[in-house]
């Protein structure tokens, strides 16, 4: 696997609980940016999901990223099994385009590949479920939140697309909720959406549970620094307890870490996916003279086995 991206380091605010003064590092303008892969030296940006195989195989001198087994399925809720994830990147407003291929038979009548994106953790995303079959399952728009997914496209009886030949396929996804769903025909969606529940969060590709090749990855749209929250607060409640808030956005995911010495905080929380709002954390003051808290930003990360 490659390894991880410089823009994937954590940015931290800090805050003494002795002083209640905030350290705030880090902090980047939103930008226009487009990232491409034609895999000819290797993965590039591209890490492989745990689950299933992935290959950078050769066809006539063209370099492609092979799913050469599907992935396995896992709990708490049905979704893509096995995908490549572009790590150390946030997404709003972006337009995705792969070019991709299945190479089950045609007697795999519901062989698939997925585009996803809106990512903010392993079991919160959108992904684009492009098939050779159609039905509640299949050839849809999903969102997957938590231990629940639900299709959110309009079209009551879209056509299946995938054929077994190289194909395009695009997503257009807005901030403001517009999901548009292209193959081929990149002048008229073949599935649209409204949704605005993750306006933002990485990308990936891959299939829900079959084997499929994939090239040509282009994605154009405003990249989303990984920035400090802008400010943190610290409100006393008694002798011992602490109420720490910061600001979150959609499309990063936080941290809290806590010590009596700052080279030495261990993490006070999971990494949580941004809801857009502000998280608080209720703390309880130990017998040393001060406490340390700090919050970690970082890209959305990907799920680990």
């Amino acid at each position: 696997m490659p390894p991880p991206l410089l823009s994937n380091i954590p940015r931290r605010s800090r805050v003494c609980a002795a002083c209640g003064v905030a350290f705030l590092m880090g902090g980047a303008a939103l930008g226009a940016e487009t990232v491409s892969t034609d895999f000819e030296g290797g993965w590039g940006p591209w890490i492989p999901f745990y689950s299933g195989t992935w290959q950078i195989q050769e066809q006539s001198g063209n370099h492609i990223a092979a799913l050469t087994v599907a992935g396995a399925d896992r709990p708490p809720v049905r979704r893509p099994r096995s995908y490549l994830f572009l790590a150390g990147h946030s997404w709003s407003d972006c337009v995705f385009t792969v070019r991709a291929k299945t190479v089950e038979p045609n007697t795999t009548t519901a062989r698939d590949v997925v585009l996803i994106f809106g990512y903010a953790d392993d079991t919160h995303y959108y992904y684009a479920h492009i098939s050779s079959r159609a039905d509640a399952v299949h050839s849809v728009i999903m969102k997957v939140a938590g231990t629940q997914r639900a299709t959110i496209h309009v079209q009551a009886n879209p056509t299946p697309a995938l054929n077994g030949s190289w194909q395009t396929i695009r997503v257009e996804h807005a901030a403001a909720g517009t999901i548009r769903v292209f193959v081929d025909n990149l002048v008229t969606p073949r599935l649209t959406a409204n949704d605005t529940t993750y306006p933002a969060g990485a990308l990936a590709f891959g299939s829900f549970d079959d084997r499929a090749q994939f090239d040509d990855v282009v994605i154009t749209g405003t990249a989303i620094p990984a920035d400090a929250p802008s400010s943190l607060t610290l409100e006393r409640n008694g002798a011992h307890e602490l109420t720490l808030s910061y600001p979150t956005r959609k499309g990063l995911t936080y941290q809290l870490f806590s010590g009596s010495e700052l080279p030495v905080v261990t993490p006070a929380s999971p990494p949580t996916a941004g809801l857009g709002g502000v998280e608080t954390h209720a703390v309880i003051l130990g017998e040393a003279p001060r406490r340390f808290f700090q919050v970690t930003t970082t890209h959305p990360l990907l799920a680990q086995p």
